[in-house]
């Protein structure tokens, strides 16, 4: 019983492992859950008692196309009498919600969410449905204490005291490290600060002056004076953002080899969010040229390095390397040391270049300028990039496994087969009376038989 009990166990492993390494979410990075509700119906999202929610993206939609329809009848007091706003928002409509799902769920465990019951929404199409994207993540792997230096790849950036307030802090910081050739993704999901104050921009204040058209002069303009939240990439200031605006949920790519850091500024204590970011470094790290190779050049997914004048890569005895970033994590082969070409062939013939590397030559000397064929090639190389990772890789592992399940059920019929001839071979040795009665009775008969 232990026995079937432990073996039905490992093939469960090894088939759920299976089943793991064929899903791309496995392969290539974190994915966040996605729920999809209909415009009456009531969302409800849970991330148990280690985790909080982070919402990524929250809309509605009448232009959807997702599996389920929605056609649940539209309340009484929602139908518009007015022709023309219902012509605009009853039957086609689209309306970012972040801003409500937010105060609703956004730094809690768990959450429910109505869109037919806000009363600010702006569309009112029963057949429509909104869609969040969100994650659950571990208060464990928050960064939310300030002058923090961060160098994982991924994760999130919280102020103190999250979601409930936030306390007055002259100088906090976060700052993100990466290598050259990496960039950093970020993306504001929550923002719940002071608003923003009213400025008429004169020529006494040369920053909003300077931030506004001439022609508008006279119009009022918002600055983070008090509360705000400032992205510096090295000694650029990319933006700030401050209040609770649709707006200052932002996104941005930048370089981080200069440096990226996040700075905080409040001027007092205020029972609100406060801020939710999330950060993703992208991108492989630029490999450093060994002696007598150089890099031509490189783009996020792709780099091209050659040996100078007549050397060549002592592994594959080619003047030319093409390296894949493969998972937008780490470079699919390594760069070899380059070798004068009389020192690893007798001959006096051109080093062996595959047909590949050719074509891919002949394009470059083909194309008008260098950084043309260059993107070129970077280009065609990426279109055959992930068939190993993606299809070769996953085929031989689930494979295997399926062969090691087969091999493990054949053992288990052999085992079960043996363990039954041993059990009857031990009932005959424990009633040996029986088995002589059976044979006198046998033998009985027989002369029986033979009297008759």
């Amino acid at each position: 019983m232990d026995r079937g009990r432990f073996t039905f166990t490992f093939i469960s492993v090894l088939t759920f492992g299976a089943f793991l390494s064929s899903q791309p979410s496995f392969a290539s990075g974190k994915e966040f859950r996605r729920e999809v509700t209909c415009y009456n119906d009531l969302l409800h999202l849970d991330c148990g008692k280690l985790s909080f929610i982070a919402i990524h993206e929250a809309y509605f939609t009448t232009n959807h196309q997702e599996n389920q329809t929605c056609h649940s009848p539209v309340p009484e007091h929602e139908y518009i009498e007015d022709e023309d706003f219902e012509s605009s928002n009853y039957s086609s409509c689209q309306e970012d919600i972040r801003i409500s799902l937010n105060r609703r769920c956004s730094g809690f465990k768990n959450c429910n969410y109505s869109y037919s019951q806000q009363p600010d929404k702006l569309c009112f199409n029963p057949e429509g449905l909104f869609v969040v994207r969100f994650d659950c993540v571990r208060e464990s792997n928050l960064n939310k204490f300030c002058n923090s230096k961060i160098s994982s790849r991924e994760g999130y950036i919280a102020s103190p005291g999250y979601p409930q307030y936030y306390p007055q802090l002259t100088e906090c910081s976060w700052s993100i490290s990466a290598l050259e050739g990496q960039a950093v993704f970020l993306k504001v999901l929550h923002l719940h600060l002071r608003d923003a104050s009213d400025v008429t921009p004169t020529v006494s204040d040369p920053e909003a002056f300077y931030a506004m058209n001439i022609q508008l002069m006279t119009e009022q303009v918002f600055r983070c004076d008090d509360d705000r939240l400032v992205v510096m990439e090295g000694i650029t200031k990319k933006f700030e953002v401050c209040g609770e605006e649709l707006s200052s949920l932002k996104s941005a790519e930048m370089d981080a080899s200069s440096g990226l850091e996040l700075r905080f500024k409040t001027v007092a204590f205020l029972p609100a969010s406060g801020f939710l970011v999330y950060f993703k470094v992208q991108g492989c790290p630029t490999v450093a040229a060994k002696d007598g190779s150089y890099l031509v050049q490189r783009n996020g997914s792709a780099a091209i390095y050659a040996c100078e004048n007549n050397r060549v890569f002592n592994d594959t005895q080619e003047n030319t390397r093409f390296l894949q970033c493969v998972r937008d994590h780490h470079w699919n082969d390594t760069l070899s040391p380059c070798t004068v070409l009389e020192e690893i062939t007798t001959t006096t013939t051109a080093p062996n270049i595959s047909v590949h590397t050719r074509v891919e030559i002949e394009k470059v000397i083909s194309s008008s300028t260098v950084a043309t064929a260059n993107e070129t090639i970077l280009a065609s190389w990426d279109k055959n990039a992930s068939l190993v990772e993606d299809i070769i890789i996953p085929c031989i592992l689930v494979g295997t496994l399926i062969v090691g399940n087969i091999v493990i059920i054949i053992m288990i019929f052999v085992i079960r087969k043996r363990h039954k001839y041993n059990i009857d071979e031990f009932e005959d040795v424990r009633n040996p009376q029986a088995t002589l009665a059976v044979e006198e009775e046998t033998n009985a008969i027989e002369e029986e038989a033979t009297n008759d």
